[in-house]
């Protein structure tokens, strides 16, 4: 990148941090308000549903689309080009960052379904509880089935790529792939989600479905990010 004067001199300290941190003062707070509120209405309903798990997964991916998909979304480009950090590596540390984010709304579901079968397991009659209650429950509902897959390979691998297709989208520049091109991406990958994320034990025509559609797009996005690596921020 070349540089610009005075202007652009260098912020001190590690880039990587840096851009670690400037994401989180962006919009980790916001992550963590969407998934409190997801467990709150669940609370208050005292009930699992899955519309709210699909509802917090949109927010959340929304508000890294947002804060993430420009340049100005977290900082402003003046920020961003003293940091001294090649698109690419920008990009893989957006995508780690919202890995994390997508991986602690999953834990938190997660957490919420063992919360409420053990709860549950308490208020039972003494003879009838069972200490395989939890593994029963997210056995037997799809719902919780898909959010923890136990034993089921696929569901785990159908739920990494989904994680990490919905990072990368979210994390895309739109200077590099087009604005048109990355909000019809998003919203394609987002319906896909709420359309075939829950599917029954062991049925696999939907999840070998997503996990294809889940590789496409990051094979796509990857060849854009490298194909413009050398792009000023």
């Amino acid at each position: 990148m070349r540089g610009t004067g005075k202007a652009d001199k260098l912020i001190p300290g590690n880039p990587t941090l840096s851009v670690l941190a400037l994401l989180a003062q962006g919009s980790f707070y916001k992550v963590l308000v969407t998934a409190g509120i997801m467990a709150a209405l669940e609370c208050v309903r005292f009930r699992l549903s899955p519309l709210f798990f699909l509802a917090a997964l949109g927010m959340v991916f929304l508000i890294l689309c947002v804060m993430e998909g420009e340049h100005g979304g977290v900082k402003s480009r003046y920020t961003w080009r003293r940091l001294r950090i090649t698109p690419k590596h920008l990009f893989l540390l957006k995508t780690f960052y919202n890995i994390l984010c997508f991986l602690l709304l999953f834990a938190a579901q997660a957490g919420m379904g063992i919360w409420f079968c053990n709860r549950y397991r308490i208020q039972m009659p003494r003879e009838t509880q069972s200490p395989q209650l939890v593994f029963l429950t997210f056995y037997r509902w799809e719902f919780l089935h898909c959010v923890l897959p136990m034993a089921e390979t696929l569901k785990w691998i159908r739920n990494l790529l989904l994680i990490l297709t919905l990072s990368m989208s979210a994390a895309a520049d739109t200077s590099v792939i087009p604005r048109k091109n990355m909000v019809l991406v998003r919203a394609v990958l987002y319906i896909m989600t709420a359309c075939w994320f829950i599917t029954p034990v062991g049925v696999q025509t939907a999840d070998i479905g997503l996990c294809i559609a889940c590789i496409v797009i990051c094979t796509v996005v990857v060849y854009r990010i490298c194909r413009y690596d050398r792009r000023e921020i």
